[in-house]
């Protein structure tokens, strides 16, 4: 523990004003804490990520955050990808940032650029072309375990599970792009008051108010991905491209194209 405090007072502790690039954050932050984040990618187009540091609650090390991203890079190359999986392993989903990783040092350039480092990760997790769904189970998903979850494109929650957005307890407010995603999924009004309250949402609340859209189990959430995956792999990243702006590009650039000859051809569009 002595090295790695004296490393982080080393690192960022510093005067100067000169930002570390995403690189170099990796480098730093890779070589500190436990854990793994575990990808796997399978010949139906269905990937896996497990967020896998049950002896901490799955909270995010240093190491972990930098794998988080590099297992984003291999989705984004991933030309064969319609989904992706992500649970936690163990007891729950994740419990946020390691608490010995960020209390390493209290300089805000290591919030600074855990917050830079993440945002960018959650961001291109949110952008991949394929539909990814978080399940959220066991003690569920914490702090910035919560934020984590709302980069996902859909959640499912088991029962007995809670989401919660607990920065302000700990003198914070989300820094991972949580806050933004909770609006989208909420409305301002129930983010305001998530995230003031600090409360742990129940699985029942958090389906009924839209923070995951249904509660079940693995195999449940599972099915459900693989019910939204059935379109060839261009036709669901043009759909989720639609959904940011790009409605009339997206459409013309499908147009006349493979898939859409074929339905033609199969005279497709009334069928169940």
């Amino acid at each position: 523990m002595g090295s790695y405090v004296s490393y982080f007072f080393g690192q960022f502790n510093k005067t100067d004003k000169k930002e570390n690039t995403l690189e170099q954050i990796k480098d730093i932050f890779k070589q500190y804490g436990s854990g793994s984040i575990d990808l796997s990618l399978v010949d139906d187009g269905i990937g896996i990520l497990v967020i896998n540091n049950p002896e901490k609650r799955n909270a995010m090390s240093g190491k972990m955050m930098v794998q988080l991203c590099d297992a984003i890079s291999e989705l984004e190359k991933w030309k064969d990808g319609r989904g992706l999986l992500i649970h936690g392993a163990g007891l729950g989903f994740c419990s946020g940032g390691d608490l010995d990783f960020i209390r390493s040092s209290t300089n805000q350039n290591l919030g600074s650029d855990m917050s830079r480092l993440l945002t960018d990760a959650l961001n291109r997790l949110r952008a991949l072309p394929i539909v990814s769904l978080a399940y959220i189970h066991g003690f569920g998903a914490i702090g910035g375990g919560s934020e984590i979850a709302m980069a996902a494109d859909l959640r499912i929650i088991s029962p007995g599970s809670k989401i919660g957005f607990v920065h302000g307890k700990m003198g914070l407010t989300p820094a991972w792009g949580g806050a933004g995603r909770l609006i989208q999924a909420v409305g301002r009004e129930q983010a305001l008051e998530l995230l003031l309250s600090g409360r742990l949402v129940s699985s029942e609340v958090a389906r009924d108010i839209g923070l995951a859209q249904k509660c079940g189990d693995l195999n449940c959430a599972e099915s459900y991905l693989r019910s939204l995956c059935g379109f060839a792999p261009q036709i669901i990243g043009a759909m989720k491209s639609a959904l940011v702006g790009n409605e009339g590009k997206v459409f013309v650039s499908l147009f006349g194209g493979v898939e859409n000859k074929k339905a033609l051809a199969a005279k497709i569009k009334h069928k169940d």
